[in-house]
């Protein structure tokens, strides 16, 4: 007989949420001040296919925040919703992990504050349990 868990509180979505984004901010210090110190450091990189590949990431993670905050409207029950808000904000982070990626090996960090303002979006569109995105 498997006992269920309570949802997860607000204070434990908001650990998750500041997670998220301690990663990818940790990740964008390492590439800045790795191509700060050394602008030429890596092997050859494609510019041209991460571009694309960036655009189609982006593209995804847009597309997945907006199903995803459509379907939290009709969650039946928290725990339910607690899914869809992580799975939310994991298509920011996905966008704003690539845009580390990008800035990491190519060294423009324009990729990175897009991927950030997804991310940041995501959580504005899917808010912790209780909030409601205005």
């Amino acid at each position: 007989m498997s006992q269920q868990r309570p949802p997860a509180t607000s204070a434990q979505l908001a650990l998750v949420r500041i997670g998220l984004l301690v990663g990818v901010l940790v990740f964008g210090g390492v590439a800045y001040f790795r191509n700060r110190d050394h602008p030429a450091a890596g092997g050859p990189t494609d510019v041209h296919l991460l571009r694309n590949v960036g655009s189609i990431i982006i593209v995804a993670a847009i597309a997945g925040i907006i199903v995803i905050r459509t379907r939290l409207d009709r969650a039946r029950d928290e725990a339910s919703r607690m899914s869809l808000a992580i799975a939310g904000w994991s298509f920011g982070q996905m966008a704003a992990l690539f845009g580390a990626v990008y800035f990491f090996l190519v060294g423009d960090p324009r990729w990175y504050a897009v991927g950030l303002v997804v991310l940041l979006a995501s959580f504005m569109l899917i808010p912790v349990r209780g909030e409601r995105a205005r």
